[in-house]
Parts: C-alpha cells; structure tokens; sequence
C-alpha cells in the first residue's frame, strides 16, 4: 500500500465500499459452492484398472507413466484427481478473495478513523479535493491558504491513513 493508492481510494471512497460488498457477495458464493456441484467432463482416472504391461525394470522412484503408479497386481492408477484440483483451485480463490477483502476493509477503517479525528478546515479540504475533485488552486482560493500549506496538510493526511492501516495489517498478523 502507498500514497498513491490511498488517494485514489480517497477520490472513489464509494467504489471502495462497492468493491468490499462485491467481495463479501463472491466469498459468499464461492462457500457456497459444494463438490458435489462440480462436473468432470472427463475420466478423473485416465488409467482405469486395467492390465498393463510394467516396464522391465524401471529406475528407483519412477513408476512408469507420469501421474501413475504400479501396484504389486500390475495394474496402473493415476494418482491425478480432477476434482480433488478443482477444489483446490476454488479454496485458494477464496483465500485469496478473503485476503483482498480484509486489506480493503482494513484501509477503509484506517481512512474513517483518520477522517474522523480532522480538523473543519481539513474536513473541507478533504471534501473539495477527493469528493468535489477540485483541483489545489481552487481550493486554496476557496479556503484562503497558500496552495502548498494545502497540499502539505494532504500529505500528511494521507501519512496518517498508511500509518493507521499499517498498523491494523500489524495487529491481525500477531
């Protein structure tokens, strides 16, 4: 996370809100979701318990086919699941769903908190910058400060967000 995602966070505080309740609804469907409902369109066992013949000799480790094994009945099995993949391929899309979720709440209670504490004028110039998306000249004649006393103020702000995030990342990972 840095200052520049935070701004633009900043400027689409909505989009961010939209964004955790979109995640929170695909988590919520992904769990859903049961194996049962996952359809294989082919054989989860290319090597179906048949007689084959065994290789002479084969070398120490190898069993003869890639993603097979040999048992002592000469026959050959995949150790490869279609299905066991696909479902975890959907458990480490959920991880990954719930890790975005808890990075973008975590930087929307570190941006409330912030904003919170501000002081009126800062309030405003919170307001005309990331919500009006005025541009620094016409919030320094609005608000009668110097234009760069203005955009110290800002960086500032946007210090306190990343520090504040930062530290709830800190406090979950203990």
């Amino acid at each position: 996370m840095n200052a520049k995602t935070i701004r633009y966070y900043l400027r689409n505080i909505d989009g961010l809100r939209q964004e955790i309740s979109d995640l929170q609804a695909d988590i919520a469907e992904y769990k859903a979701m049961y194996v049962e409902n996952i359809n294989v369109m082919f054989d989860p066992d290319p090597y179906p318990r048949a007689r084959v013949p065994l290789p002479v000799k084969p070398d120490q480790g190898e069993d003869g086919l890639s993603g097979s094994t040999v048992s002592s009945r000469k026959t050959r099995h995949s150790d490869y699941s279609h299905v066991e993949n696909l479902v975890v391929r959907r458990v480490s899309f959920i991880e990954k769903l719930e890790r975005e979720l808890f990075i973008k709440k975590n930087l929307l209670a570190a941006i409330n908190c912030v904003t919170y504490y501000m002081t009126p004028q800062e309030k405003q110039m919170f307001e005309l910058r990331y919500k009006k998306h005025l541009p620094w000249y016409t919030i320094a004649e609005k608000m009668n400060y110097a234009e760069s006393y203005l955009k110290e103020r800002d960086g500032w702000l946007v210090k306190e967000i990343l520090s504040n995030f930062k530290i709830r990342i800190q406090r979950a990972a203990r």
